[in-house]
């Protein structure tokens, strides 16, 4: 019984990593296809977990664990960059920086740094 829910679940993983390659190669706008590649990459990690399990074998996981950490900091500097022009440093020195927190003012609002 649990072999049949693995395999109709990895189908439809599958069907779920074609809409987000989908959303990548024709997303609208370049957010959509960040979210889509990001997307894709949560999927591809459960593909390989629910691969690990079905072939009984613990290495697949590990691989999980690495792409997971890829995926999440691939999808960080995406959207930094997306944000300010630039991972690391400044960016764009002529593109002003908008304020960070919740533009609230409140404890959690720290403004903008230009050491981040």
């Amino acid at each position: 019984m649990l072999q049949a829910v693995l395999w109709i679940s990895l189908v439809g993983m599958v069907v779920s990593l074609g809409f987000a390659a989908y959303r990548t190669f024709r997303g609208p706008t370049v957010p959509d296809r960040i979210a889509a590649i990001d997307a894709f990459g949560t999927v591809l990690i459960q593909t390989l977990i629910v691969g690990a399990i079905l072939l009984n074998d613990p290495q697949y996981l590990a691989y999980a664990v690495v792409l997971a950490a890829i995926n999440y900091v691939s999808t960080v500097a995406l959207g930094k960059y997306l944000q300010r022009g630039g991972v690391i440093g400044h960016g764009d020195p002529h593109r002003p920086v908008g304020p960070a927190g919740d533009r609230g003012g409140g404890a959690g609002d720290a403004g903008a740094r230009p050491d981040a």
